[in-house]
C-alpha cells in the first residue's frame, strides 16, 4: 500500500463536513499522515441572502470564531482518534483558496451538503466545482465514518486514466476488499437475435465473451504492480453509470472510486459528466486525476463479429478482447509509488 503521507480536509463546520473531517482523520491514522484541517471565511461581494438579511459580522470576529471551532473540533479528533491535526483559517472564495491549500496535500476530504435541483443545476456545489478544478484526489464523504473503509468498488474502461483509479485505491486501506468492474455493451447479441441465431450460440458468445473481458481486467491490475488474488472481478451489461450503480448496491460498497479526466472544458469519468456522478452515487465517492491524454476507447467485442460468424462469414474469433491501445502519455500505468509522486506536479488552474 502507498500512504497519503498528507491529508487536508476542509470544513464549513456543518455536518458533512465535519463527517469528512473525522473520516480524513480516520485515513490519517491508518496511514500515519499529517492532518490539517482548513476553513475558507468567504469574503465575496456577491454575498448570500441569508447575509444580507441578518446584522453584518465583522471579519476579524469571523476568523477568531472560525480558530476557536477548529480547535474544539481538533480537540475531539485527538480525544476520538489519537490524532494531532494542524489549523488554517483563509480568507476569499471558498473554491480558490481551497485549491490553492490542496496544492501540498495527497489527499482532499470535503463533504457534500445536500441542496435543492435548482441550486445544484445553477451553481454546482462548493465539492463538485472543486473537482472540476484540482488534479489532487478528492474524496468526497457522504456517510457518517464510523469505522475504516472495507469495501471499494473501481470502475475501469482499460484506459491510462481508469488505471489511475485503481492504483490510488489499493492505497486506501490496507485490507480494504477491492472490487474492479466494467460494464459492456451487450449489442452483439441484440443483434444475433436480429438475424435469429439460436440461443444456444449467443450463450456460447457470452461465456467467451465474459471470460475474455475478465482475463483482460486481471491483465490490466498484474500490469499495474496490483496482486490480482486481493482483488475480484465483476462485470455488467448496458450504460456504465447505471451498471455501476447496481454493483456499487450488490457490493455494498463503503466507497466508489472514479477517475476524472478532460473532455474540453468538462470533467468526465468512466461514468460520464463527473458532476452527474457525485449527485447519484450515495456511498463516499474518490475522484483521482487520471493526468493522461487517454486513449480512445477500444470497444470490448466488435458488434458485427458475431453476426459475420453466426453467418459464416469471415474467420474473425467472436469475443475476443482486442490488445489495449497506447497513448501519447502513459504516467498513468507507472507503479504506484510513482503515480502518487506524479500527483504533486503542476496544480491545474481554478475553472479549467
Amino acid at each position: 500500500m502507498t500512504p497519503f503521507k498528507f491529508i487536508l480536509a476542509a470544513t464549513d463546520f456543518s455536518v458533512p463536513a465535519n463527517n469528512a473531517v473525522r473520516r480524513a482523520a480516520l485515513l490519517a491514522k491508518q496511514h500515519g499522515a499529517r492532518l490539517c484541517i482548513v476553513h475558507v471565511v468567504a469574503a465575496s461581494p456577491r454575498l448570500p441572502l441569508r447575509e444580507w438579511l441578518s446584522p453584518a459580522i465583522d471579519p476579524d470576529l469571523k476568523v477568531a470564531d472560525a480558530h476557536d471551532r477548529l480547535h474544539r473540533l481538533a480537540g475531539d479528533l485527538t480525544n476520538r482518534y489519537d490524532v494531532t491535526a494542524g489549523l488554517e483559517v483563509r480568507t476569499g472564495d471558498v473554491v480558490e483558496e481551497l485549491h490553492r491549500a490542496s496544492t501540498r496535500a495527497d489527499l482532499l476530504v470535503m463533504g457534500q451538503r445536500r441542496r435543492s435541483a435548482l441550486a445544484e443545476m445553477v451553481l454546482g456545489s462548493t465539492a463538485q466545482r472543486l473537482v472540476e478544478c484540482t488534479r489532487r484526489p478528492v474524496l468526497v464523504v457522504k456517510q457518517a465514518a464510523t469505522n475504516g473503509y472495507r469495501r471499494a468498488l473501481v470502475p475501469i474502461d482499460f484506459t491510462p486514466a481508469s488505471d489511475a483509479a485503481a492504483l490510488v485505491a489499493s492505497a486506501l486501506a490496507p485490507d480494504i476488499d477491492l472490487q474492479v468492474f466494467h460494464a459492456f455493451d451487450s449489442t452483439g447479441e441484440t443483434i444475433m437475435r436480429d438475424v435469429d441465431v439460436s440461443e444456444s450460440v449467443i450463450r456460447a458468445y457470452r461465456v467467451r465473451q465474459e471470460a475474455a473481458l475478465l482475463e483482460r481486467m486481471r491483465r490490466s491490475m498484474t500490469r499495474l504492480g496490483l496482486d490480482t488474488r486481493k482483488l475480484s472481478f465483476a462485470l455488467g451489461r448496458g450504460s456504465p453509470a447505471k451498471a455501476t450503480l447496481r454493483q456499487m448496491q450488490i457490493q455494498n460498497a463503503d466507497v466508489l472510486v472514479a477517475t476524472k479526466r478532460r473532455r474540453g472544458r468538462i470533467a468526465t469519468s468512466v461514468l460520464g459528466h463527473i458532476n452527474s456522478l457525485l449527485a447519484r452515487s450515495r456511498c463516499d465517492m474518490l475522484i483521482v486525476s487520471g493526468w493522461v491524454r487517454a486513449a480512445r476507447q477500444p470497444q470490448a467485442v466488435n458488434a458485427l463479429q458475431p453476426v459475420a460468424r453466426a453467418a459464416g462469414i469471415g474467420h474473425a474469433r467472436a469475443g475476443q478482447a482486442p490488445a489495449p491501445q497506447g497513448s501519447s502519455w502513459m504516467r498513468a500505468q507507472l507503479p504506484a509509488e510513482a503515480f502518487m509522486a506524479g500527483q504533486h506536479g503542476r496544480p491545474g488552474r481554478a475553472g479549467g
